[in-house]
């Protein structure tokens, strides 16, 4: 999605008006999943971006992975956001791959 987004969306405030709605949902919700993996990462790293133990590391590459399977295959066989009708559920996908007592 993210080659995507940056060859065929417009993001300057001029054209955005020209973006289909498909293209503006599927950007956010694309962005949207990968903020809250992203404020997962930022909280379990120091400055360098290493995590401070191997089970946050180890529980960050397993939802990333769980959101990847979620999203599936589009007809081109890339995965990527734009090929799930369906997004996944955030709270479900954080508490299949941690527990529900996280």
């Amino acid at each position: 999605m993210g080659i995507y987004m940056w060859e065929h969306i417009a993001f300057d405030k001029t054209s955005w008006k020209y973006v289909s709605s498909a293209e503006k949902n599927a950007l956010y919700e694309h962005l949207k999943n990968k903020s809250r993996l992203e404020a997962f990462h930022n909280a379990q790293t120091g400055k360098d971006g290493i995590f401070d133990k191997e089970v946050a590391e180890r529980h960050y590459n397993d939802l990333k992975a769980e959101f990847q399977n979620q999203i599936g295959p589009n007809s081109d066989g890339e995965f990527d956001e734009e090929s799930s009708a369906s997004h996944p559920n955030e709270v479900a996908v954080f508490e299949k791959v941690m527990g529900s007592n996280r």
